[in-house]
């Protein structure tokens, strides 16, 4: 069960004991005040009902507290957040999970697709199975598209690095067809998410910080907070149509 879940379902758990202890506890009250106030009133059942007060008021602020917590959660959930991660540097446990279970698209969105490739789309014989997740999804018909800074927008210390990158993009257009598409940025994207199917990892692009250290936010696609990211792509993808034509040799 991912993280997120466990969490989500820790919390509900939570709340239902809490919710459980606490009319246990108003009927044992109830029970004990009776008791009290009708019989003989008692030292013992005036401590029993003292420590039964104490012990309702504890729990009744746990409740309220799990509740919040619960309403929170709730509140997420229907933003369609699944997690909240404070870095990408996992690829086994993040990626490589929304890559390995597409069936019928992923889009890439970023400054280039340089750990995005050579992470999952390294071809070289003796390569694990993680290491080529996105040349398996292409073969078995997921389309990849990716949308990346043109070299003009990039600092000249990363435009070596993006010629090769484009090189290796050329390569898998001309292997996998129409299976995999790549554009470019009219300028340096502020965003960086990759989509596959329905789920979504989006985060920030930071200057001088990689992708990797940088927080980000797994959410289902159909999350309205998603609606203005898949609307600039699908722009700049429209944009960048013309663009191919003008790779660097």
């Amino acid at each position: 069960m991912p993280n997120s879940f466990k969490s989500v379902y820790n919390r509900y758990v939570s709340v239902r004991l809490s919710l459980i202890v606490l009319i246990l506890l108003i009927v044992s009250l109830m029970v004990v005040g009776y008791m009290f106030f009708t019989g003989d009133a008692n030292t013992k059942l005036g401590s029993l009902m003292g420590g039964l007060t104490a012990t309702f008021v504890a729990v009744l602020i746990q409740f309220l507290l799990a509740m919040a917590h619960h309403r929170e959660i709730e509140r997420l959930k229907r933003m369609g957040f699944q997690d909240i991660l404070p870095h990408r540097d996992d690829r086994q446990r993040y990626y490589a999970e929304l890559i390995r279970s597409a069936r019928k698209r992923i889009d890439f969105l970023g400054k280039t697709a340089n750990s995005f490739l050579s992470d999952f789309a390294f071809a070289e014989e003796g390569a694990a199975p993680v290491d080529r997740l996105l040349l398996d999804a292409m073969q078995r018909g997921v389309k990849v598209r990716i949308l990346v800074a043109g070299l003009e927008s990039l600092p000249q210390d990363k435009q070596e690095q993006q010629t090769k990158v484009i090189a290796r993009m050329r390569e898998l257009r001309e292997e996998y067809g129409d299976n995999f598409e790549y554009r470019y940025l009219s300028s340096m994207p502020g965003q960086t998410y990759v989509l596959a199917d329905r789920n979504c990892i989006f985060g920030p692009v930071l200057p001088m910080e990689s992708s990797r250290l940088s927080p980000a936010i797994h959410a289902d696609s159909d999350s309205p907070f998603l609606e203005s990211y898949f609307r600039f792509f699908e722009r700049q993808w429209k944009e960048g149509a013309q663009k191919n034509a003008t790779d660097p040799a």
